[in-house]
């Protein structure tokens, strides 16, 4: 399992997106579907 990268997790914590579940549920599958993938906020 990767690790999620803390600049991400911070942009969305200032975000306060009213679907940040479901935000962090894609998150997690998109992180998780392959190896390799870089994390950051574009």
């Amino acid at each position: 399992m990767s690790t999620l990268n803390i600049e991400v997790t911070e942009f969305l914590n200032e975000l306060n997106h009213p679907l940040r579940k479901e935000i962090e549920l894609l998150r997690e599958i998109i992180i998780n579907a392959t190896s390799g993938l870089s994390k950051n906020i574009k």
